[in-house]
């Protein structure tokens, strides 16, 4: 029985067996192509429009009916009855369904990329895997992009749909090539990972995941100078496209092969998905004060004199994308940045904001342990234990005194005067209100030995305006106080961010519409007065709604087509309010989507896929399917490091408050009960499982982890954080029918 093959990925073929399938026409093969892609019933008229839009309605149908019945006839000719009753016809619709006498490469790909992402989400070791045969046919497979050299000119919709199909396989054949070079440097075969690796630098060279592993494997070998030549050629090709350095991690994968050590600049901003919501999120506009004022506190602080900078405003209000901006303006005038996040779960975990900027930094090679020292290594070690498997002769660390706790203060600040030595220094904390008393406090300390040396740094905070009430500082004490107390010992800048202006809003809307629609672009000002985050997720919403039709122009850019049916003057058919915009959007979930967004609310931190599935209790497959459909939606946010199993966050805060709330208190309890019982077996801040504890109404667990967590701070020297975990145990016992003791 004959068999059509299609392959496409590279120059198009068709072949039936072992010959080539001759095909009247390019637009025979289009139709082909698309109808074996696309899969289902695919009306007459859209195919006609597709192929021949520039014809009449009536040329264009006829046009394709004449296009169909050669294509019918070539099949025909080619492998009989068998292949020309393939297509499925009928007065409306043309498909292609699935068939055993039908062949693509693109379902080999698929297979080996499923497998591919499914062990690199459940970090499965690479001497377990059991995908390498596949990986390895997918990777014989691939010639080149999809429909490579194939184009039709006059059919512009079509060429758009390549486009994206290509840009999709080619994101695809780059995890596979990223798992297969994994596991063949597992089995030591570090020719075939210098030959997978040099594969995927063709197929995207601006990745240094791609160089790093190439210039391992070649190191590996004993080839020295082979991987030395690959990072001078990451270097060439990020300087001629990017006009950057290789990040951190790479230049000090170059340093350990070339022996000697050399300072690692700051990475050049990571490239996002391009598509129509990604391209929503990215708007940005009206904080040209802010960012002048901020740029010419970073001048002072390139100039010696330690600056803080705080962004205040109310959820929603663009604190953390002005932030990214301007660190992303920093990294390129040559600064060190570093970053850390508080949560609202991890609030009474002592110095977690700082213990995340440490980690990061020996994650990725970049502490100057040269400057520092044993003696100031050492107290690092109680905040990082991990320190002491890679510095085997450190002295003992106790912290069990004041004068201890001085030690790790003095560890903290020795560690950014020696960053600051070599490039000014950036130091940013997000969501401030969650910060722990004793990062607060080590920010203060800090600050005063920062005005005494001088050094080229720079804090810069975030935090919700609505924490500075009074009502809001039971726990903390006065936040305010403490902005005030930082203001007096570094160069103070104080930004309040507002709404954003009626000429702002309406230009930056207007910048992404064609044609032009000044009256829309009014309209969405007039509905969300300029409040950033309500914007966005109003454009958001219309898109989904189909209010809004994204429209990739030549250069791959997105921009937007205002639907002439839309009503502007519905304002019913759009919410108005934010909380209602995100509720709107989630409503539109899956109940697995809506399931495994609840799990990331509750959990809040640490979100990997084994552990939202495990929360919201998904087999693999189905949290795979919720996964796609959270990420697609830019409801959730890859975050993880290059190298590293992914990691996920929830997309915005505001977006957290209403999935947990809208998770109703059934389901909030069960999964901070799950949550509980899965970060038992991790290396879990015990303030964090008492959090969960309390969450789920597991008093016992509760009045347990709340002790822990009280020893811990105390051995941390985080008094405060100590005294509140030990009353709230008190209180338990108090409340409760357990014993007291």
């Amino acid at each position: 029985m004959s068999r059509l093959h299609l392959l496409l990925l590279g120059p198009p073929e068709a072949r039936v067996d072992s010959r080539p399938l001759k095909l009247p026409t390019r637009k025979a093969l289009a139709l082909l192509i698309y109808l074996a892609l696309e899969g289902g019933p695919q009306p007459r008229e859209h195919l006609a429009a597709l192929l021949w839009p520039e014809s009449s309605p009536d040329r264009s149908r006829a046009s394709l009916r004449s296009t169909l019945n050669r294509l019918q006839a070539s099949l025909g000719q080619a492998g009989g009855q068998v292949l020309a009753s393939l297509l499925s016809i009928d007065n409306n619709a043309l498909a292609l369904p699935p068939n055993p006498s039908l062949d693509l490469d693109l379902r080999l790909a698929e297979s080996a990329y499923t497998q591919a992402r499914a062990e690199r989400l459940r970090r499965a070791p690479t001497e377990k895997s059991t995908t390498l045969f596949v990986l390895q046919r997918a990777f014989a497979a691939y010639r080149g992009d999809f429909l490579a050299g194939f184009s039709l000119g006059d059919a512009p919709g079509f060429d758009d749909w390549a486009d994206l199909q290509r840009e999709i396989w080619r994101r695809r054949l780059g995890l596979i090539l990223d798992r297969l070079s994994e596991i063949q440097f597992g089995m030591g075969e570090f020719a075939g990972v210098a030959e997978t690796a040099a594969r995927w630098i063709t197929l995207d060279p601006l990745n240094e995941v791609a160089y790093r592993r190439k210039m391992r494997a070649h190191f590996a070998a004993g080839e020295r100078g082979q991987a030395l030549e690959v990072y001078e050629s990451c270097r060439a090709t990020l300087a001629t496209e990017l006009d950057a350095e290789p990040d951190p991690e790479t230049q000090a994968l170059f340093a350990r092969i070339r022996a000697q050590h050399s300072l690692p600049r700051a990475a050049a901003r990571p490239q996002r998905p391009n598509t129509p919501l990604t391209t929503i999120e990215n708007l940005f506009a009206g904080r040209e004060a802010e960012q002048t004022a901020m740029a010419e506190s970073y001048r002072r602080t390139v100039g010696g004199s330690p600056q803080v900078i705080s962004l205040v405003g109310e959820a929603g209000m663009g604190r953390t994308r002005l932030a990214t901006e301007f660190l992303a303006w920093a990294s390129a005038a040559g600064a060190e940045v570093l970053q850390g996040s508080a949560f609202e779960s991890g609030s009474l975990t002592p110095f977690l904001p700082l213990v995340e900027v440490i980690r990061s930094l020996f994650d990725r090679g970049s502490v100057p342990t040269g400057l520092l020292g044993e003696a100031r290594l050492a107290p690092l070690s109680a905040l990082l234990p991990e320190l002491r498997d890679r510095f085997a002769d450190l002295p003992p660390a106790p912290l069990e005194s004041e004068l201890d706790r001085t030690s790790l203060l003095e560890a903290l600040v020795h560690l950014t005067l020696a960053l600051a030595e070599r490039a000014p220094l950036v130091l940013f904390m997000d969501d401030l209100q969650w910060a722990d008393r004793a990062t607060l406090d080590a920010l203060q300390y800090a600050a005063r030995r920062w005005r005494e040396s001088a050094p080229r740094i720079m804090l810069l905070v975030s935090l919700r305006s609505e924490s500075l009430r009074p009502l809001a500082q039971s726990r903390l004490g006065s936040l305010a106080e403490w902005l005030t107390h930082m203001d007096r010992t570094l160069g103070p800048l104080d930004l309040s961010l507002q709404p954003l202006g009626e000429r702002d809003t309406v230009r930056m809307v207007q910048s992404i519409l064609a044609p032009p629609h000044a009256g829309f672009a009014q309209w969405v000002f007039d509905e969300t007065r300029g409040h950033p985050f309500y914007l966005i997720e109003t454009l958001k919403d219309l898109i989904e709604r189909r209010a809004l039709h994204p429209k990739r122009k030549a250069d791959g850019k997105w921009t937007f087509v205002v639907d002439a049916e839309h009503d502007l003057g519905k304002a019913a058919r759009v919410p108005s309010t934010v909380w209602a915009v995100i509720r709107a959007r989630l409503d539109r979930l899956s109940p697995n989507g809506f399931a495994m967004l609840a799990a990331g609310a509750v959990l809040e931190q640490g979100l990997t896929f084994v552990r939202l599935c495990a929360i919201s209790r998904l087999a693999e497959d189905e949290g795979l399917a919720a996964l796609d459909e959270l990420i697609s939606s830019r409801l959730l946010v890859e975050g993880g490091q290059p190298d590293a199993p992914s990691a996920y966050a929830l997309s915005h805060n505001m977006l957290r408050d209403v999935a947990y709330t809208e998770a109703g208190d059934a389901r909030r309890r069960l999964f901070h009960r799950r949550a509980l019982d899965l970060l038992e077996a991790s290396q879990v801040s015990p303030a964090v499982l008492a959090h969960h504890a309390l969450a789920a109404g597991e008093e016992t667990a509760a009045y347990q982890r709340s002790l822990a967590a009280g020893h811990e701070a105390l051995r941390l020297g985080a008094t405060g954080e100590a005294l509140i975990h030990f009353e709230r145990a008190r209180q338990i016992i108090q409340g409760s029918s357990l014993p007291s003791v």
